[in-house]
């Protein structure tokens, strides 16, 4: 996953897969070949709850990755 980590509007997600990244109310998180994508339709003045949820999300279905 190619991303500017000092793009304003991309927030890099320290621990979470090997590496997560969230922009446009979109979560991709890459562990090892597997990469799973998040997805969440909210308001821009709501993207702190966006990146919450995204990441809620890609926790419970990363568990259940074989």
């Amino acid at each position: 996953m190619e991303v500017d980590a000092g793009d304003p509007d991309v927030t890099v997600i320290a621990d979470l897969g090997d590496v997560a990244i969230f922009f446009s109310g979109m979560l991709r998180v890459r562990v090892g070949e597997t990469v799973l994508q998040v997805a969440t339709w909210h308001p821009s003045s709501k993207q702190d709850e966006a990146l919450a949820m995204t990441q809620e999300i890609a926790r419970i279905a990363l568990e259940r990755l074989p």
